[in-house]
């Protein structure tokens, strides 16, 4: 029997984790799938990327090219070689883009392949389509919507990460609806909470449900009712304000418009005039006024203390009120800035990654662009609408959009709308059955590329594996296109190179 050989690779899925593994292959076969210990000892992966082979080898995996034959999600679809599935495609776009513009293509997709430096979904389908002549661009995302706007307004900037390693300084840890054993939020960031609770730092989960990290990783466990973080977060401040537990002179040197902020926590400066104690946060919040008077002075006296806050707290009406109260909180105790302290911002993920190439994105003057959350209305909309572009197409590379969006009946209706749709996706998804051609694409394990991290280091994923049979990279179809569209030039070193050489190329070229 051949040898079985361990090949690094590092993890791409969506959750900020960037971890590093081991590809286990016995000629030329995965067969499974562990943790690289060379790197930093508490880096692990997860059950998601350990189960990546299954992915790899699924009996439903798409491996041919599909072209809708009946009605939009019936399912029915025929299989056509990839000349007929490309010219179609190109064909299509041409039309459209001839008929009413190259801003009635919307793009959507990115979260398939979001941290690789040249296999990046998002980057890969903008850039693209920015050659194309442009199209109509999402800002923002489902994510991190409403931390991404107002994180800046606090800060001044995104880039306000947290290494997990300063953990080891931390005298409290906040878990503010950070589930951090099921979302990762970083590849060391279990090991190390799970350290510090064997060194006895309490560790405090803020959810309304007992989830996997409040069980396993947490001391305490304060359940509120969902959306309503932002009160309990006020009523924590007015006890820090009135026992006298906050750092004034910490917030005096280092924050503008804390006085107001406080004024506003007391009674005094507002419409309603009310304060906001920890009798009036029960009421709305659910969290007895006792627990969250305990809480408050442990944080008030516990330094340095770490607040985490997880995305769940600001996908909900004024979600961001919650993101600026959690960074409130870390200046009014002295938290901010210092180690084992952190920003109170969700920022996991935005510590300055060490510098390498990687694909470039044009940026066009003027590109119409919606709110991701607004796709579908603005396809149902248009112009008529106060939409900036009417859609006539969809390009989706990696992404799920009918099925990720609230209104599911509404995403339908979008999809239902437009002249024509494509996808690249592995697996005949809600949102493929809504296209007219979908594209099988390869996965993370077939492919070698650069990964970013949620740390200040990088990752290099090798192949373990030659693609399925009928795939490709997205990489490979946007290139096809693009020379079918006539902006396209893929050099013959880079056809024969790997990811170096078509870096290099990149930052040489700056065509497809």
């Amino acid at each position: 029997m051949p040898a079985e050989v361990a090949i690094p690779i590092a993890c791409n899925k969506d959750c900020i984790g960037g971890c590093p593994l081991l590809a286990y292959v016995r000629d030329g076969r995965v067969t499974r799938i562990g943790n690289n210990r060379v790197g930093s000892p508490y880096m692990s992966g997860c059950a998601k990327g350990f189960q990546a082979v299954k992915t790899l080898y699924a009996p439903d995996r798409l491996t041919a090219p599909l072209l809708r034959t009946g009605p939009r999600c019936s399912g029915s679809f025929k299989q056509v070689s990839w000349p007929e599935a490309l010219d179609l495609v190109a064909g299509q776009l041409a039309d459209i883009k001839a008929r009413y513009g190259a801003e009635a293509v919307m793009r959507l997709g990115g979260s398939g392949s979001c941290r690789g430096a040249l296999h990046n979904t998002r980057s890969l389908a903008s850039r693209f389509l920015a050659m194309f002549g442009g199209c109509t661009e999402l800002t923002s995302g489902y994510s991190n919507g409403a931390a991404l706007f107002v994180t800046p307004f606090v800060l001044g900037t995104f880039n306000a990460g947290i290494d997990a390693g300063t953990l080891q300084f931390s005298n409290l840890i906040i878990l503010w609806g950070a589930n951090i054993s099921d979302c990762r939020l970083g590849s060391e960031m279990e090991a190390r909470l799970l350290e510090a609770k064997r060194r006895g730092t309490p560790i405090i989960a803020i959810d309304p449900r007992r989830t996997a990290t409040a069980s396993h990783l947490g001391t305490q466990w304060i359940p509120v009712r969902p959306g309503t973080d932002s009160a309990l977060m006020m009523a924590v401040l007015y006890v820090l304000i009135t026992e006298d537990l906050v750092d004034a002179a910490f917030a005096a040197r280092y924050s503008a418009g804390f006085d107001g902020l406080v004024q506003r926590i007391l009674g005094g400066d507002g419409p309603d005039g009310v304060a906001r104690t920890p009798a009036w946060a029960e009421r709305i919040c659910g969290t007895p006024a006792e627990t969250i008077v305990a809480l408050a002075r442990q944080y008030g006296r516990a330094k340095p203390a770490a607040l985490l806050p997880g995305l769940s707290i600001q996908r909900t009406i004024g979600g961001e009120d919650a993101i600026r109260m959690a960074i409130a909180l870390q200046v009014a105790t002295g938290n901010l800035g210092q180690p084992g302290g952190s920003s109170g911002a969700f920022a996991q993920g935005t510590l300055p990654p060490p510098r390498v190439g990687s694909i470039g994105v044009p940026v066009l003057a003027a590109q119409p662009a919606v709110p991701t959350y607004r796709w579908a209305d603005a396809i149902l909309g248009g112009q008529a609408g106060g939409y900036p572009s009417d859609i006539k197409a969809i390009y989706n590379v990696g992404g799920n959009y009918v099925s990720q969006g609230s209104d599911v009946h509404k995403n339908m209706r979008a999809f239902e709308q437009v002249e024509f749709s494509v996808c690249h996706d592995l697996f005949l998804t809600p949102t493929a059955r809504y296209c007219d051609v979908v594209l099988p694409v390869s996965t993370s394990l077939e492919r070698q590329d650069i990964i970013f991290t949620s740390g200040n280091y990088l990752l290099f994923s090798n192949r373990a594996t030659k693609p399925l049979p009928g795939t490709r990279t997205d990489y490979a179809i946007l290139a096809e296109l693009a020379a079918r569209l006539g902006f396209g030039r893929v050099h013959r070193r880079q056809r024969r190179g790997g990811l170096a050489a078509q870096l290099r190329g990149r930052l040489r070229n700056p065509r497809l």
